[in-house]
């Protein structure tokens, strides 16, 4: 998996409404197999773990099923949230 981005999104089952995405891929600044993770959840469906379990749904597919070693976390001060996600994953 080089060079390839894996564009995720997550619909509700009780609503199928899309709530979601949660995408992985490659990242200028960083030497491959290194990858990035990206998310983002409407803001009404926030604080249910729903971001926390699709992270690590991505992160366990990455290590188990790619040649890839290292996924690199970059934190954004300014949200707080992302802390308990962040926090989450790295326990993997």
């Amino acid at each position: 998996m080089t060079n390839e981005f894996l564009k995720l999104g997550m619909i509700l089952k009780e609503t199928n409404e899309f709530i979601e995405f949660c995408n992985t891929g490659t990242k200028e600044g960083l030497n491959e197999p290194n990858r990035e993770i990206a998310y983002a959840v409407s803001k009404h469906y926030r604080n249910r773990g729903y971001t926390t379990q699709a992270v690590q749904g991505l992160v366990r597919y990455l290590f188990e099923n790619t040649s890839i070693e290292h996924i690199n976390a970059v934190l954004l001060f300014a949200r707080r949230l992302n802390w308990k996600v962040n926090c989450t994953i790295a326990t993997y």
